[in-house]
């Protein structure tokens, strides 16, 4: 069974949201749960760098909380997505999407 972690970092602006594991059709819903929480609160930057596998629950999580984003007026940023992710989004055609970022000094 695959493992997620992902840790909650309220800043000034913004609520980071490091993930690392896989976001799989076994751990979507912690993925769900925890994105579409913080988007309630805030902005959300969202660092992709650890996830080792985006299954497409995952990707639906993201387009349900692009969504939810432009509900509540808050913006959700991918913060260096790996390899795995970045590919994912571009195949699918999502890439224009999200706001990628390769640090949170560009949120400024």
């Amino acid at each position: 069974m695959d493992n997620i972690n992902i840790a909650k970092d309220v800043r000034p602006g913004c609520v980071l949201l490091t993930v690392t594991g896989a976001v799989s059709s076994y751990t979507y819903g912690e993925f769900e749960s925890r994105v579409h929480g913080a988007l309630k609160e805030n902005h959300v930057v969202l660092d992709l760098s650890g996830v080792t596998a985006m299954s497409s629950s995952g990707l639906g999580v993201l387009i349900s909380a692009y969504d939810e984003g432009l509900k509540y007026q808050r913006r959700l940023c991918i913060l260096n997505p790996s390899e795995s992710v970045r590919r994912a989004i571009e195949l699918t055609g999502f890439s224009e999407m999200f706001t990628v970022i390769k640090s949170l000094d560009e949120l400024d």
